[in-house]
């Protein structure tokens, strides 16, 4: 997988460094390559946990009212944390 040209950048930018990466669903790359992919597939970076909003990091929950839970990602091996789930709720008490 080729990474685009904005990801290759922060990749040197990133050199040696941990990476968390906040996205969604419609983060991609211009050949629709999700930027977490595009990410993982830069072999300077340490690419340490990514993070997601309401419907999951890959879009995975549609509905509305469903909370995306943290998750393992068993591809790249790293924490997903839910903007919307187990985080938000200790944020609203």
């Amino acid at each position: 997988m080729t990474a685009c040209s904005p990801i290759r950048r922060c990749a040197r930018r990133c050199a040696g460094r941990r990476v968390a990466l906040l996205a969604h669903p419609a983060s991609v790359t211009a050949g629709l390559a999700h930027s977490l992919d595009a990410l993982a597939a830069c072999r300077d970076i340490a690419l340490a946990a990514a993070l997601g909003p309401q419907h999951g990091l890959r879009g995975d929950k549609q509905d509305n009212m469903i909370e995306s839970p943290d998750f393992h990602d068993p591809v790249h091996r790293i924490p997903v944390f839910s903007l919307y789930g187990e985080v938000r709720s200790r944020l609203m008490r």
